[in-house]
C-alpha cells in the first residue's frame, strides 16, 4: 500500500516535471524566435545606418559643390557689377560728349549764319 502510495506520487512528479519541461521548452522556442526576429531587426537598422551613411556623404558632397558654385556665381555677380559700372561710366562720358557735340554745333550753325549775314 505504502509502496503503491510512493510510485502514485512519483508518476505525480514525473507528470508535473513533464509539464514544466514542456513549458520550459515553449517557452525557449518563443526566446529562440524573438531573438531570430530581433536579430533580422538588427540587421535592417545596421542596412539603414549604412543607407543613410551613404546618403549623409552624398549630401555633403553635393553641399561642397553648391558652395563652390555660390562662390564663382559671387564672383561672376561682382564682374558683372564692375563691368555695368564701367558701361554706366562711359555713357555717361558719351552724353557728355554728345552734349558737347551739341554746343559745338550750334555754335557752328550761329557762326555759319552770321557768315551768311
Amino acid at each position: 500500500e505504502d509502496v503503491k502510495k510512493e510510485i502514485d506520487e512519483v508518476k505525480e512528479e514525473s507528470e508535473e516535471v513533464k509539464q514544466e519541461s514542456e513549458e520550459l521548452k515553449r517557452e525557449n522556442e518563443e526566446l529562440k524566435k524573438a531573438g531570430e526576429e530581433s536579430k533580422k531587426e538588427s540587421e535592417e537598422l545596421r542596412e539603414d545606418g549604412e543607407e543613410l551613411r551613404k546618403l549623409s556623404e552624398e549630401l555633403r558632397e553635393k553641399s561642397e559643390e553648391f558652395k563652390k558654385d555660390s562662390e564663382e556665381w559671387k564672383k561672376e555677380s561682382e564682374e558683372m557689377m564692375k563691368e555695368s559700372e564701367e558701361l554706366k561710366k562711359e555713357i555717361e562720358d558719351l552724353k557728355k560728349g554728345g552734349e558737347e557735340l551739341k554746343k559745338e554745333g550750334e555754335e557752328l550753325k550761329k557762326e555759319g549764319e552770321e557768315l551768311k549775314k
